[in-house]
């Protein structure tokens, strides 16, 4: 098993995701480095270009306009400029699909982490804070005289996405050099410079401006040239460095008041805070026993299974293989553990799925657990499964009413962690073969808590008739009226589902999968 730092931003998150789903199917873990710009800074330096262009001679006209980016009165058209983003809907789907996939999330700042749970609505278990110095800045050479200059220093923007920044560092009535792609100033005095000959210029600045929306690694290794410094507080420079003037970057007005009050500051030294920036996790140390029921065809375990298995965290566990239903049962009737857990050959459990779930399961009491999962849909063809999409299964609420009407955890029951008491009086019913653990399951829920785990923790296979690869089509029809009978629908909606579940049943051998959101 391989565990490897996967990075991803709005450009290549499709492409990391792919890789993620491969490092996921083969048994391996990563970490997932996130860098996520700020939307109201993107959106509102996109806007600036057209200000420019409309007012191509600064003046009052442009001034105002560029102002107005920075009110809460801002808007396109009529709506607020706040509910735009630079980003489509897709790609935020793709980084909260990623986040859901990884062990742990890094990020450069705790503005980055807030971003993410606010625009983007990742809630993670795990994160770590870690930041490179950015080393396109040049070593610290002898200052040279000051020219009272400022430095702007954006060497990944062009030009005219700063011009909001711009703007406000031609107000102070200072000489500009600025660090960025070429491009057209606008009629605003200043001189471009590459990086690499930016040292000069450093050196005798008496303030510097770093533009990064996200990243706080260029104002951290800006420290040792002792400028005085000021960045925007969505880069999140102010938990590493210390004093550092902090600005709202689609504001000309608070560029502004941050550049005259550090010409005023001393310049800033690494101070991060130690406390905020730990690694934040949870391990589950519980050692209760789990009993893994691995329901095989031909009574082996395959090697991604076997190694996913191995490789859990919680390593308080005994498995046993069964290739019908009446060896299921036996299995479960010779259960050992405190816990019992269900999962087909081929499934993939993620390092920290036992753990998770028992940990949730001792901490609260409940009969049952459950929690995300991976689906990789499959090619029927021979050989190992190749994937060409995914889809990250909803975590609806589990209720007794929203199963009573078909199986949503279909051959995906490596998601549920079952207490084996009230488990094993229950039993699985001898009338039925596949859907012998969704009928028990249902009574459980009449009786039972259900705990949610908010975290992703296994993989499975799926073609899109809702088949396991290289596995003839079943007829679940029969099965489902006798889970219907055992179980009468506790309303009128439930039981119009139920009829529709039957009719597809008529034509299909089991329940389809919608198509996956993402081709891969």
């Amino acid at each position: 098993m391989t565990h490897s730092i996967l990075r991803a931003d709005s450009s290549n998150a499709l492409e990391v995701l792919a890789r993620a789903v491969r490092l996921r199917a083969s048994g391996d873990s990563f970490d997932l480095e996130l860098h996520l710009d700020d939307d109201r800074g993107s959106v509102a330096a996109a806007l600036a270009q057209n200000v420019c262009r409309a007012y191509p001679q600064p003046n009052d006209e442009r001034l105002a306009a560029l102002d107005r980016l920075g009110s809460p009165e801002a808007a396109i058209g009529e709506n607020p400029l706040l509910r735009f983003a630079t980003m489509d809907v897709a790609t935020k789907a793709t980084i909260r699909d990623l986040a859901a996939l990884a062990d742990s999330l890094i990020v450069r700042s705790w503005a980055e982490m807030r971003r993410g749970v606010m625009d983007f609505d990742i809630v993670h278990r795990a994160y770590s804070v870690a930041v490179q110095k950015d080393e396109r800045v040049p070593q610290r050479v002898t200052r040279g005289a000051g020219d009272g200059s400022l430095v702007i220093w954006a060497p990944d923007e062009p030009v005219e996405r700063l011009y909001i920044v711009l703007a406000a560092a031609a107000r102070t009535g200072r000489r500009l050099r600025i660090v960025a792609k070429r491009g057209d100033l606008a009629g605003i005095p200043g001189e471009v410079i590459a990086p690499e000959d930016s040292a000069d210029a450093l050196g005798r600045a008496a303030a510097c401006v770093v533009a990064s929306l996200s990243d706080p690694s260029a104002a951290i290794a800006l420290v040792p040239w002792n400028i005085p410094l000021c960045a925007t507080f969505t880069s999140g420079a102010q938990e590493w460095i210390s004093p550092v003037c902090s600005y709202r970057s689609w504001s000309v007005a608070s560029a502004f008041a941050a550049i005259t009050q550090a010409l005023a500051m001393p310049p800033p030294v690494y101070q991060p805070s130690s406390a905020q920036h730990l690694a934040v996790s949870q391990e589950c140390k519980r050692d209760a026993l789990v009993t893994l029921i691995v329901r095989s065809q031909d009574g082996s375990v395959c090697d991604a299974t076997r190694r996913s298995v191995e490789a859990q965290t919680h390593a308080s566990y005994e498995v046993m293989v069964a290739g019908t239903a009446r060896e299921v049962r036996e299995a479960l009737a010779a259960a050992n553990g405190s816990y019992v857990l269900f999962l087909d050959d081929g499934d993939a459990l993620f390092a920290d799925h036992l753990a998770s779930l028992v940990d949730a399961l001792e901490t609260s009491g409940a009969g049952v657990a459950y929690a995300g999962g991976v689906l990789g849909y499959t090619m029927d063809a021979p050989g190992p499964a190749t994937i060409f999409g995914y889809s990250v299964m909803e975590q609806f609420p589990l209720r007794y009413r929203a199963l009573a009407a078909v199986d949503e955890f279909s051959e995906t029951y490596f998601r549920v962690l079952f207490r084996c008491e009230p488990l094993k009086r229950a039993g699985l019913h001898r009338e039925l073969d596949m859907l012998a653990i969704y009928e028990v399951l249902l009574r459980m829920l009449a009786q039972e808590d259900a705990v949610h785990v908010n975290r992703v923790t296994g993989m499975s296979f799926r073609l899109l008739d809702g088949r396991r690869p290289m596995r003839a089509p079943r007829s679940y029809r029969t099965e489902y009226e006798t889970c219907y009978r055992m179980h009468p629908a506790p309303d009128a909606s439930v039981e119009d589902a139920r009829a529709a579940v039957l009719r597809h049943l008529t034509q299909h051998a089991q329940i389809g999968l919608r198509p996956p959101p993402q081709r891969l």
